[in-house]
């Protein structure tokens, strides 16, 4: 039966043609997924110290580092209308504490004389992202003997794969790979053969306990 069954296939390839399709692949520029440059902008209101003012804007200024962190190109530009020092060293302060470096903000004197001398406006660059929109449903998955790609998947694994990334901007313009450091291994296992810490040790002054739940 089984053999009987591979004379039917080879006879039907033999009919209709069988043959394999090297040119499956879509270059990206044809995919339809890509990203465009973009600027974000926050305005927020902070006191004379720096700090912010509505606590409501606490929670989008968060949201709005997290973006920055993400997918942030260049400096975070924080224009001031009260550009003094006090103010600078407390905004610095706020944004250290979502982990950011003071060479990566750029503050500026506000040339908008209209607004209030409390107001804050953060600015980045970065990239929105771009992904197709698919509406073609016409190809058939039954029966495909050149293995040709199918209209129904080809679009939607492109917008899938589009909307997991966590930064646009990589399509067009990828971060540079740094490398992996050659010489770790050998040190790590030196220090396992010597029966030493292979790990980064706790920071000084740093004390915890354990509790047994009873």
């Amino acid at each position: 039966m089984r053999y009987l069954n591979f004379v039917v296939l080879a006879f039907m390839c033999g009919i209709v043609g069988c043959s394999y399709n090297d040119d499956i692949t879509t270059p990206l520029e044809k995919s339809g997924m890509g990203a465009v440059k973009a600027e974000f902008r926050l305005k927020v209101n902070i006191t004379d110290k720096g700090l912010i003012a509505d606590r409501n804007k606490t929670l989008i200024l968060d949201n709005f580092i997290d973006e920055y962190n993400l997918r942030g190109r260049g400096v975070l530009s924080v224009n001031l209308q009260n550009n003094d020092k006090v103010t600078r060293q407390g905004l610095m302060s706020v944004l250290h504490t979502k982990g950011i470096e003071p060479g990566r903000v750029l503050f500026k004197q506000s040339k908008n004389l209209s607004s209030s001398k409390n107001d804050a406006v953060f600015r980045f660059s970065g990239y929105l992202l771009k992904v197709p929109y698919c509406n073609n449903w016409s190809g058939t998955i039954d029966f495909n003997p050149n293995n040709r790609k199918s209209s129904n998947f080809g679009c939607s694994y492109y917008r899938n794969i589009g909307l997991m990334l966590s930064d646009p901007g990589d399509i067009v313009d990828p971060e540079v790979y740094a490398g992996d450091d050659p010489s770790r291994a050998s040190r790590v296992l030196k220090l396992f053969r010597g029966g030493q810490p292979t790990g980064v040790s706790s920071p000084a002054g740093e004390k915890s306990s354990a509790s047994s739940g009873q």
